[in-house]
């Protein structure tokens, strides 16, 4: 059968359950885009404002499903602009495949009009980069494309294609949709890992990392149930187990518990369920010795370069993460658990840590955040890009399903107003909370215009305290009284909303608050926009600007 290769990449997609992808459109793949026109009852091409944006679109669409998440954009300005999207994908794992429409192959080397060297401007952040050279192998290359970026540790794959291959006929037939390959640990492992937890006084289960799944995260609850052993997350991953549990007993990462800190230290058995202790867990890798800690760690990943980075294991098991505790789950018990107490005293300490903090300002944010999640459907899906905003959602918020906070661990300002959009397409009947400061908001606050078109049931949240919060922070506690290029001049959010079209208020008081957040929750006629202004002296949930000066300077 003789078809094009844009049509014959379009086809790849479809047989490969691709549902949706993400665009800003280019002229240098238009042949590309008449066959999406073609497929739209089968593929939902989501137009974006920024490539920026439709690659956030597209990394939340991975992380959602555990299936790739396609982006496409044009060359040069529009490739580069992506990149963030690519960088957030490789730094956690996230299946993604974004495609570049490349200049004419004849072109190439020539400085011809936006062209790039994708290979080299990717590739050292995507997890492979493939350019397509003839228009024959377009179904096999981008099927591997697919296959690379779910494989192992998943991870970005880049695709150029050139314009000119595009239009170009080729004799083709159906190709096979890829299938996943999975791991699974040996026994061996299972016996070994048995006996260290056996032999340990204060284990400690670490949850993270991707490739994760509803049933992963509910064989976990078990597991650590079955033990008694204490459970705490990784950096951004307080999703992976209900807040409510008996086990957890908070999450690593800024602003974490001392306590917590100081039980991770304690420990002398480390689990790390797709986890990795990284310099945010740790701070900056002094919490516990690198390369060889005190503590013995087993270390469970999909792959072998995902384990051991900084620390050494006294056992590595390479195993998806639902594969591991299925096997983990059918070990006989334990006739003995006698860390047990020690974990509900731990859990008594992290209950007190999450308690809101009194504070003498119009909005209590610690009481908000602990207050909302009672108030929110149960399967609403939070998203969040990156400032001191988020460090009261992290330590107030109580998640109580699996898949219910995109947040990515690179914590990139901007990622919260696309990442809900991406929501809203999958999840399209469940309510979605977009949560942004305002220095991170305007970093793509121009897909609001996305969530309109859209009609997306989203209620986006811009917690306004008029500074680049964190790096206030940090000032403040090396320069105390010495802030520098932290100060934002800010539109009027809700008024900027209005022109996008959204029901918009801005509240200062919590009366006002708790008025304007009741309908804004219950509505589903499209995206609404709620503005908080909040005092910049209360700077994190630990205390004030004010407090952080009177510390000594590190």
């Amino acid at each position: 059968m003789s078809i094009t290769a844009a049509h014959a990449l379009v086809q790849t997609l479809v047989l490969n359950n691709i549902e949706r992808a993400f665009c800003v459109p280019g002229e240098s793949y238009i042949a590309v885009l008449d066959e999406l026109r073609a497929a739209r009852d089968t593929i939902e091409l989501v137009v974006c404002r920024h490539e920026g944006g439709a690659a956030f679109m597209a990394e939340a669409h991975g992380r959602m499903t555990g299936r790739p998440g396609v982006c496409l954009v044009t060359r040069g300005p529009g490739a580069t602009n992506a990149a963030i999207g690519v960088f957030s994908a490789a730094q956690e794992g996230i299946p993604m495949v974004l495609i570049v429409g490349q200049v004419a192959q004849q072109n190439i080397g020539r400085g011809a009009f936006q062209e790039l060297d994708v290979a080299t401007f990717f590739g050292g952040v995507a997890k492979r980069v493939i350019e397509i050279n003839h228009s024959a192998r377009v179904p096999e290359l981008i099927g591997r494309a697919i296959d690379i970026a779910i494989s192992g540790r998943p991870g970005p794959v880049v695709v150029s294609f050139p314009e000119d291959l595009q239009h170009q006929a080729i004799t083709t037939s159906a190709p096979l949709p890829i299938q996943s390959a999975f791991s699974a640990p040996r026994a061996s492992d299972m016996e070994q890992m048995g006996q260290l937890i056996q032999n340990a006084a204060r284990p400690m289960l670490v949850l993270g990392g991707s490739g994760w799944s509803s049933e992963a995260a509910s064989a976990a609850a078990t597991f650590a149930e079955a033990l008694r052993m204490p459970v705490t997350t990784s950096f951004r991953k307080q999703d992976l187990i209900d807040s409510d549990n008996p086990q957890y007993i908070g999450s690593l990462g800024p602003g974490a518990d001392p306590e917590l800190i100081s039980a991770l230290q304690r420990a002398d058995l480390l689990l790390l369920a797709g986890a990795t202790l990284g310099e945010v867990e740790t701070a900056g890798f002094t919490r516990l010795t690198v390369p060889d800690p005190a503590q013995q760690i087993v270390q469970v990943g999909p792959e072998p370069s995902a384990l051991q980075q900084a620390y050494r294991a006294v056992l590595a098991i390479v195993s998806d993460i639902a594969s591991f505790f299925h096997a983990a789950n059918i070990r006989p018990a334990l006739a003995e658990t006698p860390w047990a107490a020690e974990t509900a005293s731990q859990r008594e300490r992290y209950l007190a840590f999450r308690a809101p903090r009194k504070v003498d300002t119009e909005i209590n944010m610690s009481t908000f955040w602990s207050d909302l999640a009672d108030q929110l459907p149960p399967n609403t899906l939070l998203t969040m890009g990156a400032g001191n905003y988020t460090h009261w959602i992290l330590r107030h918020f109580h998640f109580h399903r699996f898949g219910t906070l995109l947040a990515p661990i690179c914590a990139p300002m901007g990622y919260a107003v696309p990442a809900a959009v991406a929501a809203s397409r999958r999840f399209p009947d469940r309510l979605v909370v977009s949560c942004s400061g305002d220095g991170c908001f305007l970093m793509n606050g121009q897909e609001l215009a996305t969530a309109a078109q859209y009609s997306a049931n989203i209620l986006f949240l811009v917690i306004n305290n008029g500074l680049y919060g964190s790096v206030r922070m940090h000032q403040e506690l090396r320069y105390p009284g010495r802030p520098y290029a932290t100060n934002l001049t800010n539109p009027d959010f809700a008024a900027l909303a209005t022109a996008y079209g959204l029901p918009s208020t801005s509240v200062t008081t919590t009366a006002e608050l708790t008025a304007a957040l009741g309908p804004m929750i219950t509505s589903t006629t499209g995206p609404r926009l709620i503005e908080i202004r909040t005092d910049p002296e209360e700077i994190t949930p630990a205390g004030s600007i004010d407090d952080i000066r009177k510390k000594p300077a590190n």
